[in-house]
């Protein structure tokens, strides 16, 4: 963060900053959310987008190096040479899941959610139970949804009324081109 406040920043170096910044929006969105399902196709695009604009930015990126425009961090020098080596592939990993994150689930998300249409869907449930520190430890599961980070949260105490088998219900949903939001499971056939 001591970019924002260093004098010797270039304005390529703080525009490319600001960007990245900018681009952590999505994965942010997505503590929140978790309840959106993506269509396959704009998971599929998405990911080859994501594919061509890491490369072009690392290929901005090298450019902004080579033309001293871009000064890496200090403390980047005070790293061995071997932990240099071992930490660069890290980069190009991270600028591809944050560009996928926000083509892949945010943005079609966050239209879904603008433009989308609520329509009711059949499914089948189950309950399920998880460990998680971070989400929810007791969701149901609709078997025809498949997906990325995608639960859907219920109390302790329904899910301890709930039986092990599979519950029919009807999804409320807001459909979009991109995918869908599951608003909220209305269980049909409830035991206990």
């Amino acid at each position: 963060m001591n970019i924002f406040w260093n004098k010797k920043s270039t304005f390529a170096q703080n525009v490319t900053v600001y960007v990245l910044l900018a681009a952590l929006i999505g994965p942010l969105f997505l503590i929140f959310t978790h309840n959106f399902v993506a269509e396959s196709y704009y998971s599929k695009l998405s990911s080859y987008i994501s594919i061509g604009l890491t490369c072009l930015s690392l290929f901005g990126f090298r450019y902004l190096y080579i033309n001293n425009l871009w000064k890496p961090s200090p403390v980047w020098y005070s790293y061995s040479k071997i932990k240099r080596v071992l930490l660069a592939p890290f980069f190009p990993i991270f600028i591809f899941f944050l560009l996928w994150i926000n083509l892949g689930i945010s943005a079609p998300q966050a239209l879904t959610l603008l433009f989308g249409t609520e329509v009711i869907k059949r499914d089948v449930v189950v309950k399920v139970r998880t460990n998680s520190r971070r989400f929810c430890d007791y969701r149901l599961e609709p078997q025809s949804t498949n997906g990325f980070l995608f639960h859907y949260c219920i109390s302790e105490s329904l899910y301890n009324q709930l039986p092990d088998t599979k519950i029919e219900s009807e999804l409320i949903i807001k459909k979009s081109a991109f995918g869908y939001i599951v608003e909220d499971i209305k269980l049909l056939d409830k035991e206990g």
